[in-house]
């Protein structure tokens, strides 16, 4: 497949930022159809049938978002972002994962089979949207940290650019503009830390998800665990892990963690001789008076109090 290039306008914009991010994957990847629009926009799109496994990189770029839909077919794609592991799961199409600007990207996709997109979208039309909107970007703005995501509207507005750069008509300039500028609005709405005052739906994980999350609080009660280790274990962010959880279970994480420790404390103490310290390491405490403490508020009772009602 030979790249095909859309400009528009007097001026020449296949240095920006975004497109020469966008040229440099497609010579590493070796084929994709590219197109570039006046707003430093650009989009890439790849077929991809590899039975084998397969690695992309992209380096970081501070001035430049990238948003990859999966439009169809399937892969098992494992992300790194700046060194780290993100996620290591199954994408199908209607999937999107982001790198936001300033993050080095490396996948590793096996048995690839169909479509993909990436979109280049410079931090320069997000800052253009909040300044309209609010006189100026909020200072702690920022796009949420993500793993593999669902959004319906960015994959319809992701299967139209795909369609133009397919298509190649009159007028495609002006969609490339548009979708850039609707994508904008999209990941500030929806995908970033301003996403809860203009949400009005509730987020949810699903049954496998939830029973992964819990499968992993429950198989690391003596660790300290972190809310991106847990959204890391479903593949979701933390953001929307987090909120996700809550609504799922009727509490946060770490209060589930705690309600876990103490349920297999009981366990321990009914069902075991150990030392008391030994049934607080055991549940991932540091000492027996903390476990005491958490213990007492929780049931009612101090750790020996429940062990004696048990066997008597």
């Amino acid at each position: 497949m030979s790249d095909v290039t859309t400009q528009t306008g007097p001026a020449d914009h296949s240095n920006t930022p975004a497109a020469v991010l966008a040229r440099e994957v497609n010579r590493s990847w070796r084929y994709g159809r590219i197109a570039e629009s006046r707003t430093g926009f650009s989009a890439r799109l790849t077929e991809k049938f590899q039975p084998e496994t397969a690695e992309i990189s992209r380096r970081a770029c501070e001035s430049t978002h990238v948003v990859s839909v999966w439009l169809s077919g399937s892969t098992f794609s494992e992300l790194h972002l700046d060194g780290k592991q993100r996620f290591a799961r199954t994408r199908e199409g209607g999937s999107f994962q982001l790198a936001r600007a300033g993050e080095s990207l490396r996948a590793v996709l096996s048995k690839a089979s169909g479509r993909c997109l990436d979109l280049y979208l410079p931090t320069s039309l997000i800052q253009s949207t909040l300044e309209y909107e609010f006189g100026g970007a909020p200072p702690d703005f920022e796009l949420q940290p993500l793993g593999v995501e669902q959004d319906a509207d960015i994959y319809r507005l992701a299967r139209a650019v795909a369609g133009e750069i397919e298509c190649h008509q009159v007028g495609g300039a002006a969609a490339l503009d548009s979708a850039a500028l609707g994508l904008t609005s999209l990941l500030i709405r929806k995908w970033s830390n301003l996403a809860p005052r203009h949400s009005p739906g509730k987020s949810t994980l699903s049954p496998t998800q939830l029973r992964r999350a819990i499968a992993y609080l429950d198989d690391n009660l003596t660790l300290d665990i972190s809310l991106s280790d847990l959204a890391d274990a479903v593949g979701l962010s933390t953001f929307h892990f987090a909120r996700a959880f809550k609504s799922a279970t009727g509490m946060p994480p770490y209060r589930y963690l705690l309600a876990l420790r103490i349920a297999r404390a009981k366990d321990l103490l009914a069902k075991s001789a150990l030392a008391i310290s030994d049934v607080a390491a055991a549940v991932g405490y540091e000492d027996q008076s903390q476990l005491a403490r958490r213990f007492r508020k929780d049931v009612g009772l101090t750790p020996s109090q429940y062990r004696t009602a048990r066997r008597g």
